[in-house]
């Protein structure tokens, strides 16, 4: 009997919290792929303050150095620039791209998540590597154990919640720290695409990782809000 509690227990976290992590291949090898570059990119800028640095001391002792500086500094410069706009750029596309397919798949494994009629309310939350998005009053497919429920709080004000594993990320912070920007973006592209008028009277969604939470608007009144064919999500056909 003890067993078959523990189990319904463990349903009961499932369904509570969808845990979504990025350590599939393809997020693995563009995220070591875009740390690579961006070292090298590092190396060359280093080298170009470096140069620098040497060009204006040994003008000081040499006469046309200046010449030979200004050129070489340039040629290196255009070909800095270069390669961030052909390879930087592309592999942070390619990051993107990734990032922003794992998120929209996880949110349609539980689209139950996201539909509904009248009010919805979203939290955002970060605590250690974990980015939670949780829905009020919504306790999604759940199996119940009641010890389970503390405080006789009711089902309903638990709410269910995703959880994003950021550990495959974090060793590429300026995806890392943009998380947040990813699941607004997704959220606002789902109920651009999937508005009806009446069936939405409102969906807004509190940001919590900050000191100060803020309030952010999708639907409002029936009416929706913001965005449009710009959104990665849509131009990218990642939404349904």
């Amino acid at each position: 009997m003890r067993r078959r509690q523990l189990d319904i227990r463990r349903v009961l976290l499932y369904y509570c919290c969808m845990k979504v992590n990025f350590d599939g291949e393809s997020v693995r090898k563009c995220v070591k792929r875009k740390r690579l570059y961006d070292r090298i990119n590092i190396a060359l800028l280093a080298l170009l303050i470096a140069l620098a640095v040497a060009g204006a001391v040994c003008s000081h002792y040499l006469d046309g150095v200046d010449v030979w500086l200004f050129i070489v500094l340039g040629a290196l410069l255009a070909g800095i620039v270069i390669y961030n706009i052909a390879v930087v750029a592309r592999a942070g596309r390619a990051v993107r791209r990734e990032v922003a397919q794992v998120v929209a798949e996880a949110f349609y494994a539980e689209e139950d998540f996201l539909r509904g009629d009248g009010e919805m309310a979203f939290g955002v939350y970060y605590e250690g590597d974990l980015l939670t998005v949780k829905r009020a009053d919504y306790a999604g497919r759940i199996a119940v154990d009641p010890r389970a429920i503390k405080d006789g709080a009711r089902l309903s004000q638990i709410g269910a919640e995703i959880c994003f594993d950021l550990k495959g990320l974090k060793k590429l912070s300026s995806v890392y720290s943009d998380m947040g920007s990813y699941i607004w973006e997704f959220l606002q592209a789902y109920y651009s695409v999937n508005f009806v008028k009446g069936r939405y009277t409102s969906v807004r969604v509190t940001d919590y990782t900050t000191k100060k939470p803020f309030e952010l608007t999708i639907i409002d009144g029936g009416d929706l809000f913001g965005t449009g064919k710009s959104n990665y999500y849509v131009k990218t056909g990642l939404i349904k």
